[in-house]
């Protein structure tokens, strides 16, 4: 007997996303423990210099970003026509762009007065090549809900990068550790996808008839990443050029343990939600109630990642960064609002993109980047990185409200409803954050270690124990998105079909 398509759909979510997260804790460990051990090693002064490398070229990346792998996963049906033309175009690309980085290494370097980056930035040109050649295995995966070789691919990436970064660390402990670091990873990922790709994969084409089908929404996907990454990283370049790389550094690495966590959920969010919403882009219900309990979900597990991170970072800095990275600590609780409503953001661009509307999507960020564009050169200028946190925090909280308006309308909603989602538990987070922190300075204890241990068990309980008291006002409540998990756990566990390769 035939099962029916949506339950064939929920197992292969489940499976997907069980084998995304737990690879993704790893691949991210794996990154998060080369960044935080190697910063340790060098300071924020060496941290900085590469830090500009790397926004200079996350920024060439982003605007130059063709949205065509989006396209791909959102287009139904048979997509074969178009795997060698979008691949010709990635390789061109790559080549572009390191040519394009090369050639503006000086300009670069002067606009940072940075000279130590300027060679740096002249090998890292090498990056974008590099992962242009990388084939469309992964896209290709993603689409099809199948994450075991990605996820696999990533990790052991990751984990020669480790190496790498480290070794060089070790014995001459400067900025060039990361670079070697971050194109190691790059070679061993763009040789992976080579020997896991379909040989028909791996050809090129110049016939790019058929990529007028996709080029509307590929359109809207890279306008959106260029809007994206003014508003995301056009702090940083505002710190850069108007104070130093070191306060760069310190901002950059503030950011990077507010978002780790809430990160690595909304990574997994975003590739699941994305290809499961356009599944379901045809049958309203059943999207509705996807996204109503993916969308709680994550509520409840981003917004408490969040309380822990705020109860556990002054504990946490002296023991795992050193004193050093002290002056970054400010910055923490407003980071943490903004990693949050990221998160939320990809959970909801996903679903924005599923229904084919990638350019409503892209007004909201146009909104975003207006906002910041008023407010981050005096607040720079008055409070250094700490008035670009507020900022984006607060940028971060208003444009939530408005997109849960635009779902309502989208999904036919209640605001309310979409809204009671994240109320109860941000409610719950902020108080379990604030009796944490009373009780930490109550309680003396040996170090830094034994007061990490004890603001992490702390802010876990009381958070539970508030989401328990406000489970009347929240739709599903937690106990009943537990309920539903389990209930797929074990329609998985009792299939006999083979996990996804």
């Amino acid at each position: 007997m035939t099962k029916p398509i949506h339950h064939d759909l929920k197992k292969r979510i489940l499976r997907g996303g069980m084998s995304l997260a737990g690879a993704r804790l790893v691949y991210r460990s794996l990154n998060f423990a080369r960044s935080i051990t190697i910063a340790r090693w060098l300071g924020p002064g060496e941290m900085g210099v590469y830090a500009v490398v790397a926004l200079a070229l996350s920024g060439l990346d982003r605007i130059s970003d063709t949205g065509m792998s989006q396209a791909i996963i959102q287009r139904e049906g048979d997509i074969s026509s178009y795997i060698l033309p979008v691949r010709t175009i990635l390789v061109l690309r790559g080549l572009a762009l390191g040519l394009l980085f090369y050639l503006l290494a000086p300009g670069v370097a002067v606009f940072f007065n940075s000279p130590k980056s300027l060679p740096i930035i002249r090998v890292m040109a090498l990056f974008p090549i590099i992962k242009g050649l990388e084939p469309l295995a992964v896209t290709l995966w993603q689409r099809e809900l199948r994450f075991g070789r990605a996820v696999l691919l990533q990790t052991a990436a990751a984990g020669f990068s480790l190496v790498i970064g480290l070794l060089i660390a070790h014995y001459r402990p400067n900025a060039w550790a990361l670079a070697w670091s971050a194109l190691s990873g790059a070679i061993v990922m763009t040789a992976g996808a080579h020997l896991l790709s379909n040989r028909a994969d791996l050809g090129f084409s110049l016939d790019w008839r058929p990529l007028k089908n996709i080029s509307g929404f590929a359109f809207w996907i890279f306008v959106t990443g260029i809007v994206s990454y003014l508003f995301i990283k056009g702090g940083d370049w505002m710190i850069g050029s108007l104070l130093d790389v070191r306060a760069l550094a310190l901002y950059q690495m503030a950011y990077l343990i507010c978002i780790s966590a809430t990160a690595e959920i909304g990574q997994v969010v975003s590739q699941l939600s994305f290809p499961m919403f356009s599944r379901l882009q045809n049958d309203p219900p059943r999207l509705e109630t996807a996204f109503r309990n993916s969308f709680g979900l994550i509520s409840l597990v981003t917004i408490g990642m969040a309380g822990l991170v705020c109860a556990c970072a002054p504990d946490g800095f002296r023991f795992v960064l050193g004193k050093k990275w002290l002056p970054a600590l400010p910055l923490v609780p407003w980071l943490t609002v903004w990693g949050v409503c990221s998160m939320f953001a990809g959970c909801i661009s996903g679903l924005f993109q599923a229904l084919g509307k990638p350019k409503l999507w892209t007004k909201t960020i146009f909104y975003m980047v207006g906002l910041l564009a008023l407010g981050v050169y005096p607040l720079t200028r008055w409070f250094g990185g700490l008035g670009v946190a507020i900022l984006m925090a607060g940028i971060g909280v208003i444009m939530q409200v408005v997109r849960y308006k635009m779902i309502s309308q989208l999904l036919h909603i209640p605001w309310l409803k979409v809204f009671g989602h994240i109320a109860v538990p941000a409610l719950a987070c902020l108080a379990a954050a604030v009796i944490t922190s009373r009780l930490r300075k109550a309680v003396t204890l040996s170090g830094p270690l034994s007061g990490l241990l004890f603001s992490a068990g702390c802010v876990l309980v009381v958070y539970a124990l508030l989401l328990a008291l406000g489970r009347r006002w929240m739709e599903p409540s937690p106990l009943e998105m537990v309920k539903r998990i389990r209930s797929l756990l074990s329609g998985a566990k009792n299939t006999r079909e083979p996990m996804d390769p």
